[in-house]
Parts: structure tokens; C-alpha cells; sequence
């Protein structure tokens, strides 16, 4: 009876912080996905006002006119090669639909002076997501006071939706080696541990010290770390619960390569050692400081006419071209560009 008592403790334990770490992504997600459309927002709103300045209110023939000749995408200026915006639209004072760039929207504006989050239509032909949704922001336009009109700008979220799908999965990652650490907790209290599989033999076996498995929990559960250390982290947290490399590439979606990589590099001088990005024996940079700088500015920059987007290659070519490198690979393009954009936090 006191073994069963022991046993119902151990089950409400693991239950109990099942549903605080649940609750725990629930919060880091949304705050993220907070700080995305903040961003989002941001952007969205700079380059409305820069619109808005195109913008002429005209006395012609005794009569005030709105001029919208030159406001990008809805004016006689050539289009500008940007693809995040998906719409442009122009109403009147009276919310009366005048001219529109994009999919048809509705003659009667209903909202102003707002930012909304819209879902696409069918017929969207900017992006391949299969549940796409939409920024827009509703502005109204003054000129010496008087309202003349509400310019109305819609965005993609692709991005956004991209980056908020990688969190979500390390997000789940991070529970799920939790949840594993808290089965063991349980069986330790009931007094019938069990191993969760009987794992192959390992050349290089991690055995973690308390103070190294509490750095790593805290390492994960900080969410701002970049995605390599992140997952290193939790190899090795996995690998110190006995699991085989085959098992801990399945849960955490890497090569096997990479967990024994990880294994030996702990093994042999740490963990912050296995966490950490070391460069390889007698390797040089591809790139130096200044190089790789260009890189990042003509990586944000508008693409070439003709092109929707920088790709490796072309990114590489221009490094080439330039002479900033004799010779250079979209590989090594790629990873440099990914090392930035993953050490946000």
C-alpha cells in the first residue's frame, strides 16, 4: 500500500510538470510570435508612410485633386521589384475605393486607421504556404490637416510563418527531453526505474555531472540561444539518459553524424567544448571581416532586375566578381549567411 502511494505521487509529479512545461512553450512562443509582428508592423508602417509621400493633393481647374501618379504600385512609375508587398490600395476621403494594385478589393473601406492579420485568397500567386496569412495596415492621409484619403498596404507573413514553425519545433524538442527527465524522476520515486530502451554500445559515452545536466536545462529553456547550441544541448542531454545515437537522431531531426560528433567532442573536452563552434585543424576563413559584411548588406539588399531574391550562387558569384575571393561556394554562402541569422538572441 505505501509502494502504491509512492507510485500515484510519482504519476501526479510527472503530470504536474508535463503541463508546466507545456504552459512554459506556450508563453516563449507567444511572446515570439509577438515580437515577429511587432517587426513586422514596424516594417510594414515605414514603408506605407514612405508611400504616403508620393501622395500630391493638386488645385486643377479650381478644384482639389489627388495626384497618384507617382506612389509606387498604384502610380505610373515602374514597378518597384519588392516582393513583400501583395496589395496596394487607395480610397477616398469618403472611403470610396480610386485605385488598386493587386487582388480586387472591396469598393466600401471598412476599417482605418488599423493593422489587421487577414487570411489569403485561393488565387494568391506570391507564395506556396498552404495556410498563407496577411499583414495590413489602413493609413489615413493628411495634407495641411484635411483628410484626403487612406492608403492601404498588405504584406505576406511567409517569413514569419517560417520562423515561428522552426521555433515551434524546437519548442517541442525541448519538452520532450523534459518529459524524459521527468519519467526517470518518477521511477526513482517509486522505486521501479526503468531504462527507456537498452541502448547499443558507445564508443564515446556521455556521463553528465549534476552541475553540467543543470547548465544544459537552463541552456534550453532560455529559447534565445542560437539553433546549433540548442540542439547540441539536447544530444547531450538525451545521450547522458543512455539513448543510442540512432534514437537521438530520430527525436531531434540531425544526422547521426552529428550526435557522435557531439559525443566525442564532449567526451574529449567538455561539454561547453561539444557546444561550442570550433574551426577545423590548419582551416582558414573563406572570408574576412570585410567580406563577409558585403555579404550580409547585399544579402538584405533588393535582388538584381529580373530576380525575386538573392540565391547562394548568385550571392557567391558577386563575391567573385568584386575580387573579395579568389573563389568562394554557394555552400559556404549558405553557412555563413545561417551562423548570422541564428545568433539573434
Amino acid at each position: 500500500m505505501f509502494n502504491r502511494s509512492r507510485r500515484n505521487l510519482a504519476s501526479w509529479f510527472t503530470l504536474v510538470m508535463g503541463s508546466i512545461l507545456i504552459v512554459f512553450a506556450g508563453v516563449i512562443y507567444y511572446l515570439e510570435a509577438v515580437d515577429e509582428l511587432e517587426e513586422v508592423d514596424r516594417l510594414l508602417y515605414k514603408k506605407t508612410r514612405a508611400m504616403a509621400v508620393n501622395i500630391q493633393y493638386q488645385l486643377d481647374q479650381g478644384q482639389w485633386h489627388v495626384n497618384l501618379d507617382n506612389v509606387p504600385w498604384i502610380g505610373n512609375s515602374p514597378l518597384p521589384l519588392d516582393t513583400e508587398i501583395a496589395y496596394t490600395r487607395w480610397y477616398d476621403a469618403q472611403g470610396q475605393l480610386v485605385r488598386f494594385f493587386g487582388a480586387p478589393p472591396p469598393e466600401q473601406l471598412t476599417v482605418v486607421s488599423k493593422f489587421q492579420t487577414l487570411k489569403a485568397a485561393k488565387d494568391r500567386t506570391w507564395t506556396e504556404l498552404p495556410t498563407p496569412w496577411l499583414r495590413q495596415v489602413t493609413l489615413p492621409v493628411y495634407q495641411d490637416n484635411l483628410l484626403i484619403g487612406y492608403l492601404q498596404v498588405g504584406t505576406p507573413l511567409t517569413s514569419t510563418q517560417n520562423e515561428l514553425a522552426e521555433l515551434r519545433l524546437l519548442l517541442m524538442a525541448t519538452v520532450l527531453v523534459d518529459h524524459h527527465a521527468d519519467f526517470d524522476k518518477r521511477n526513482e520515486i517509486g522505486e521501479t526505474k526503468e531504462k527507456p530502451e537498452t541502448p547499443m554500445p558507445e564508443k564515446f559515452i556521455v556521463n553528465l555531472n549534476t552541475e553540467e545536466r543543470e547548465y544544459l536545462h537552463q541552456l534550453t529553456h532560455k529559447g534565445k540561444c542560437p539553433a546549433r547550441v540548442f540542439k547540441r544541448a539536447h544530444i547531450l542531454l538525451l545521450a547522458d539518459e543512455g539513448h543510442a545515437d540512432e534514437t537521438i537522431a530520430q527525436m531531434l531531426h540531425v544526422g547521426e553524424s552529428t550526435v557522435h560528433r557531439t559525443r566525442q567532442k564532449c567526451v574529449d573536452g567538455g561539454v561547453k567544448f561539444a557546444l561550442s563552434e570550433q574551426p577545423r585543424p590548419g582551416g582558414k576563413r573563406k572570408l574576412d571581416g570585410r567580406a563577409e559584411a558585403f555579404l550580409i548588406a547585399t544579402a538584405c539588399s533588393d535582388a538584381p532586375t529580373g530576380q525575386k531574391r538573392w540565391t547562394m550562387q548568385m550571392l557567391a558569384d558577386r563575391l567573385v566578381e568584386l575580387q573579395l575571393v579568389d573563389s568562394i561556394s554557394d555552400e559556404t554562402v549558405r553557412r555563413v549567411l545561417e551562423k548570422t541569422t541564428s545568433s539573434r538572441g
